[in-house]
């Protein structure tokens, strides 16, 4: 059944399960962290998806994507986004919810890993006022962490972000 909410109307998502819940902080951070028990691994290599939703209830939001690269823009302000993975490769697509016009229009950056048994992916943000050049920041893995360098809005950044299998990612 389609839900109510959406006026009867369906999105295109197959076989969609709630794997699990995240509420964002006051920075707007959210984390969702799934972990299989010890021994488990899936058996048949699947790709993951992740949406970006941009805000557009005026009508006013715009989506680009190149590669593995993002642009997400509101009439104030903009992010420019990069998404990492440590095995296989990824795409970004810019798309809209398949909705009837009436509903509004409601586009989104849809994120898609190749087939893999096991995934790992870093979304790497910055948001700039509408005029000024979202910094670009330089991603490396090493080991069990990663590394972002570089400059944004005129401040340096400097980040690693160390993950261990099965647990939160530390800063």
């Amino acid at each position: 059944a389609c839900p109510a909410a959406l006026g009867g109307a369906c999105v295109d998502l197959r076989a969609p399960a709630v794997l699990g819940t995240a509420v964002a902080d006051g920075s707007g951070a959210a984390a969702l962290t799934l972990v299989a028990p010890a021994g488990v691994a899936p058996r048949t290599a699947q790709p993951v998806q992740a949406r970006f939703q941009a805000f557009n209830d005026d009508g006013r939001a715009t989506t680009r994507a190149d590669g593995a690269s993002f642009r997400i823009a509101r009439p104030l302000a903009h992010t420019e986004a990069t998404v990492h993975t440590v095995a296989n490769t990824l795409t970004c697509a810019a798309g809209q919810l398949a909705l009837p016009a009436a509903e509004g229009v409601f586009p989104f950056i849809e994120v898609v890993s190749a087939a893999a048994t096991v995934h790992e992916l870093l979304t790497v943000c910055t948001a700039a006022p509408t005029g000024a050049a979202a910094g670009k920041l330089n991603v490396r893995r090493t080991g069990d962490a990663w590394q972002i360098t570089g400059t944004h809005l005129g401040r340096a950044v400097t980040t690693t972000l160390t993950t261990i299998a099965g647990k939160i990612p530390a800063v």
